[in-house]
């Protein structure tokens, strides 16, 4: 499916064009050159999209947990699958109709309405994971550190849970900006404090605080202190990749924690945003309401 954008201008005193919408990759120029605001598919550079799945009613996946885990209920919340999946793949094909390819990682079998193809690749956990003795795993905070591994995937890429849906045509300059580097859109509001007295943290927060003091031990002048936002998070492979180098070991504890832990970091929804940033890679960028 193509997506027609439509886009008004405004002409000023000095006879610039003013293109109204902020979806144009530019918003001010010459009149003859118009035409430059509209993307077209051969200068956009491959874009790829991944995502993470599980199917708690997987008999394969139901044999792996009790393996691991035989005296242990899982977390239905967690692991429930409701189709979420296949809405979200719509809205990728409806309104990104510029993405290179599509992965979904998983370690349980493909739901019967998906057709692979040469956009769509299924990948399995042991084509990503470094070490077998780390599988089976049920650890999104594992499975995140490895998807930089997934093999032909291309440097930038966009994550999505399988419950991200998109509602409204997309550009690639709303997740990267005119240099490549990676936008974040960060909550407005500070959750992580490494210094905290509460006893019960959830566990995206203590993934979050071992993230910071990470950060800290380099940049102690940066509080890393914002969540980003539960929307596509747009990454690059090579900052993941310097990221592994430069904190191997936590990259090797989080992986080897088949559950979530108190040792994990949450690398594709905190680490790599906040990493980025201080180092110049990335750049911060408001959700339009």
């Amino acid at each position: 499916m193509n997506i027609l954008h439509f886009y008004l201008y405004d002409i000023s005193i000095d006879g610039l064009a003013v293109v109204r919408s902020n979806k144009a990759m530019i918003r001010k120029c010459a009149i003859n050159e118009i035409e430059s605001i509209f993307v077209s598919r051969d200068i956009i550079e491959n874009i790829d999209v991944v995502y993470t799945w599980v199917n708690q009613a997987d008999t394969e996946w139901q044999e792996k947990w009790l393996e691991t885990y035989p005296e242990d209920n899982f977390d239905p919340d967690r692991f429930t699958n409701n189709d979420e999946l296949k809405y979200s793949l719509r809205s990728i094909y409806k309104y990104t109709p510029w993405i290179n390819k599509i992965f979904i990682v998983s370690n349980c079998a493909k739901p019967q309405w998906l057709s692979t193809s040469d956009k769509i690749v299924w990948v399995e956990h042991e084509n990503i994971f470094p070490n077998e003795e780390m599988l089976p795993t049920f650890n999104s905070h594992a499975i995140e550190c490895c998807l930089h591994r997934i093999p032909g995937l291309s440097e930038k890429f966009i994550y999505l849970n399988d419950d991200f849906m998109l509602s409204q045509p997309c550009l690639p300059s709303d997740f990267y900006d005119e240099i490549g580097r990676s936008i974040s859109y960060f909550e407005p509001y500070g959750m992580v404090y490494p210094d905290t007295k509460l006893l019960d943290i959830p566990d995206y927060i203590q993934a979050s605080i071992n993230s910071h003091k990470l950060i800290r031990e380099n940049y102690p002048k940066y509080e890393a202190r914002n969540l980003h936002r539960h929307v596509p998070y747009s990454l690059n492979k090579s900052i993941l990749m310097e990221l592994e180098e430069k904190y191997p070991e936590a990259f090797f504890l989080t992986r080897s924690s088949k559950l979530r832990s108190n040792t994990d970091v949450n690398v594709t929804s905190f680490l790599y945003h906040h990493y980025a940033f201080v180092t110049g890679k990335s750049v911060k960028s408001e959700l339009s309401s």
